[in-house]
């Protein structure tokens, strides 16, 4: 016996339901082992003097981090998402096309963070030391840039519980 279009319908709704769900339970996570994270540096780096300016270098270099991750993530994110969404038999090649933009695109940061560094460390931030944090953050977003295509497709793909995971 074929479903109907209404039980389909309601299916789906119940399914996507769910998903928002485990996709919303996710962000709470992360957004409480992140407070967790910054609030133990904290205590880690200590509240002396030094330690109140280490921890700031790191506030520094994570700031910069996500505002650059923010440029290559979320667009990304939704712009794989919507197309693999319209259209899940192009899912694979939107996938394939989406990871070898972000090569250039994240690669194309990742080597341009890297080698600017040292200038930012010194002529921006006023602080030599900063050069290797800065260089290991540009990691972050080369690996977000990839990030950001799996995540993309597994929403278009409707796999919020493989999304939320």
């Amino acid at each position: 016996m074929a479903e109907s279009p209404a039980n389909s319908a309601a299916d789906e709704t119940r399914r996507v339901g769910r998903g928002a769900l485990l996709l919303t339970i996710t962000k709470f996570w992360f957004l409480a082992t992140s407070y967790v994270i910054v609030s133990g540096l904290a205590s880690i780096f200590g509240g002396d003097i030094e330690g109140v300016a280490d921890f700031g270098k790191y506030r520094t270099v994570t700031t910069l981090a996500s505002i650059i991750n923010a440029f290559v993530v979320v667009g990304t994110q939704q712009a794989v998402s919507r197309f693999v969404g319209r259209d899940p038999e192009r899912g694979d090649g939107v996938r394939r096309a989406a990871y070898r933009l972000q090569a250039i695109l994240g690669g194309g940061i990742f080597v341009l963070l890297n080698l600017i560094a040292p200038v930012l460390a010194e002529d921006v931030y006023e602080s030599p030391e900063l050069t290797t944090p800065l260089r290991f953050a540009s990691l972050i977003t080369l690996f977000s840039a990839f990030y950001a295509v799996f995540m993309g497709y597994l929403n278009g793909r409707k796999l919020f519980g493989r999304q939320a995971l």
